[in-house]
C-alpha cells in the first residue's frame, strides 16, 4: 500500500510494511517538515502577486510559520495560499505599500486580510478563510497620540489643528468659532477703572407713631400759680419748686421705620481673567 500525505503539513503518511530501508529518512523529512511548520522563516518577495506552495513530503514556502514580505508595491497585491490548509501564520509586513494594499488569502478567499506596512500580525487559516488571532483595530478608526508623527500603520489627520476636545454622550461632530490659544491661552480683561460707589438712602420724615415716647416742658415753673388765675402784673413765686411744673401729655410710641432705596451709583469697570492654562499638544490619526 502506498504512503498517504496529511492533508495539513502534507507530511508523508507511510503504510504499515512499506519503505523498507528508508522508512529513517522519510522519517527525518517529516520531521524536517514538522519544524519548518513551526519554526520556518521564509522572505517572500511581494512586488508582484505570489501564490504559496505547500508540496507533499517536501520543504515549502507555504509552511513556514513566519513569512516576511518584502519589495515595492507598485499596484494592489495579493499572497495567496492553497485551500484545505489548517495552519497558523506570524506574518512581517516590511514591504513600501506606495498607496496600495497587500492582501493575504487563500485561494478561493473572496477578501483575505490586509496587512499593514511595517507591521506583524498572527493569522490562521481554517482551510477557506484567513482570519486574525486576538483584536485588530478597523481601518479608518481615529486615535489621539502624544508625538508629533503618526505611528506606523496610521495617517495623520491634519484637518484639525489648535482646537480643544470635548467629550459627547451622543453623535461627534465639530463647532465653535474661536482657537484654543485665543479662547484659554491668553488673559481676558473686562476693564482697569478704579470703582468708587457713594450715595444715600431716600429722605424720611417721621411721623408722631415713629417717634419715640417723650413730652414737652411748658414755660418758666415760677409763672404758674395753684389759684384759679395771677393777678395782672404779679408774679407768683409760690410753686417754684421742682415738683409743681407743668408738662404736655406723652406723645410718640417709638414705631419702626423704613427709608425707600435711594439710589447708588460707580463708574464702569472690568477685570482681568488669566486663562493661561497648561496643555499637552496631541494629534489625531487614522487607522490605515
Amino acid at each position: 500500500m502506498a504512503s498517504t500525505y496529511s492533508s495539513d503539513l502534507k507530511l508523508e503518511l507511510m503504510a504499515t510494511g512499506e519503505n523498507a530501508g528508508t522508512w529513517g529518512t522519510k522519517t527525518n523529512t517529516n520531521l524536517q517538515l514538522v519544524q519548518q511548520a513551526i519554526g520556518g522563516y521564509q522572505e517572500i518577495d511581494a512586488s508582484s502577486d505570489v501564490s504559496l506552495v505547500m508540496s507533499n513530503g517536501s520543504i515549502s514556502n507555504a509552511r513556514n510559520m513566519v513569512l516576511e514580505f518584502t519589495g515595492t508595491l507598485t499596484t494592489d497585491t495579493t499572497i495567496t495560499i492553497p485551500d484545505n490548509i489548517e495552519k497558523m501564520y506570524v506574518l512581517k509586513d516590511s514591504t513600501t505599500h506606495n498607496g496600495n494594499n497587500l492582501t493575504f488569502k487563500t485561494v478561493s478567499e473572496a477578501t483575505g486580510i490586509n496587512l499593514q506596512q511595517d507591521q506583524s500580525q498572527i493569522v490562521f487559516s481554517d482551510g477557506t478563510n484567513i482570519n486574525a488571532v486576538g483584536s485588530t483595530i478597523p481601518s479608518g478608526t481615529v486615535m489621539l497620540f502624544q508625538q508629533t508623527a503618526a505611528p506606523t500603520g496610521f495617517t495623520k489627520i491634519t484637518t484639525h489643528n489648535n482646537k480643544a476636545l470635548r467629550v459627547v454622550n451622543g453623535s461627534v461632530t465639530t463647532g465653535g468659532t474661536n482657537s484654543f490659544t485665543d479662547a484659554l491661552n491668553t488673559s481676558k480683561d473686562t476693564s482697569n477703572t478704579s470703582v468708587s460707589i457713594s450715595g444715600s438712602t431716600a429722605s424720611h420724615s417721621l411721623t408722631i407713631a415713629e417717634m419715640p415716647s417723650h413730652r414737652h416742658l411748658a414755660g418758666g415753673h415760677s409763672e404758674f400759680g395753684t389759684g384759679s388765675f395771677v393777678s395782672a402784673g404779679t408774679r407768683n413765686d409760690g410753686n417754684a419748686g421742682g415738683a409743681k411744673r407743668f408738662y404736655t401729655d406723652y406723645q410718640g410710641s417709638g414705631s419702626g421705620h423704613s427709608h425707600g432705596i435711594g439710589s447708588l451709583s460707580g463708574a464702569s469697570h472690568k477685570h482681568t481673567l488669566n486663562l493661561d492654562v497648561e496643555y499637552v499638544d496631541i494629534i489625531l490619526a487614522s487607522k490605515d
